[in-house]
């Protein structure tokens, strides 16, 4: 974690590079070659990836909100993937980044550690593992990382949530390369998220009954819901009622309020 770790190992140098359209160019808009400790260099691209992707505004009630093209936190699990595993022992690459007018592609260098499987991998199903340990626990202790390897699962998510696609994973040429697709055109493809105070998140919806959704509307509309509306409107017994509403309380969309024929429930924080 030296100030400049390329100063003795030249391959830690981390390429990043902004384009104008969706094909690299020899004369990028703007480019950057980043030689810091990880925590550092993960921040700078970051940055980087702001200053050359969109913002656009998005009036929400009596707010306008700034959102991002991409989301950082998807950013920043695929770029601490990319530095935790790449193979340091290949001298001839580096970890390159590459902000296109409808992606951003982030390689790096040496296959799948072990006998990590591609498809489990995509699937956010794969075990957690490193090629280099000693690297990964000093960005978990940092806090940069995560150690029950649900990173490419939370990240997947989190593009969904954002109104964009999955992220792609593919191994090119010996490197493993991680694309994540943005918005295009459409700029309205963008979600506000949770948040901001509108709607749910997609990965959050998908878990709902349709029973839950009426119920958490009801809420939202009222202030409050009980079981017996649930019952009631939707047709079934008082335990399956009970069942959704406790649902919704662990995804801490609804709190419990009262005991006995009063409860009620009214909505989350």
């Amino acid at each position: 974690m030296a100030r400049d770790p390329s100063a003795c190992f030249a391959h830690c140098r981390i390429q990043i590079a902004a384009h104008a359209g969706t094909t690299r160019s020899a004369n990028p808009l703007d480019h950057q070659r980043v030689r810091k400790p990880l925590p550092d260099a993960i921040d700078a691209i970051v940055a980087f990836v702001r200053k050359n992707t969109r913002h656009p505004l998005r009036v929400v009630g009596l707010r306008r909100i700034e959102i991002d093209e991409y989301p950082e936190a998807a950013l920043r699990e695929a770029l601490v993937n990319a530095l935790a595993h790449r193979d340091y022992e290949d001298f001839g690459r580096k970890v390159t980044v590459d902000v296109f007018r409808d992606r951003i592609e982030i390689v790096s260098p040496g296959n799948l550690a072990g006998n990590l499987s591609l498809n489990k991998l995509r699937e956010g199903k794969a075990r957690s593992r490193s090629r280099n340990p000693g690297t990964a626990q000093g960005l978990v202790f940092l806090g940069r990382m995560e150690e029950r390897g649900t990173g490419i699962q939370r990240m997947r998510d989190v593009m969904l949530d954002h109104g964009l696609e999955k992220p792609d994973i593919s191994i090119i040429d010996d490197e493993v390369v991680v694309t994540l697709y943005g918005p295009g055109e459409d700029l309205n493809r963008i979600r506000v998220l949770a948040e901001a105070g509108v709607g749910l998140k997609p990965s959050i919806e998908a878990r709902l009954n349709d029973r839950q959704k009426a119920a958490l509307e009801e809420a939202v509309l009222k202030g409050a819901v009980t079981s017996g509306w649930v019952c009631e409107s939707q047709q079934v017994t008082r335990e399956t009622a009970v069942q959704d509403l406790a649902g919704l309380v662990e995804l801490g969309l609804l709190v419990r309020v009262g005991k006995g024929r009063g409860t009620r429930y009214e909505p989350g924080s």
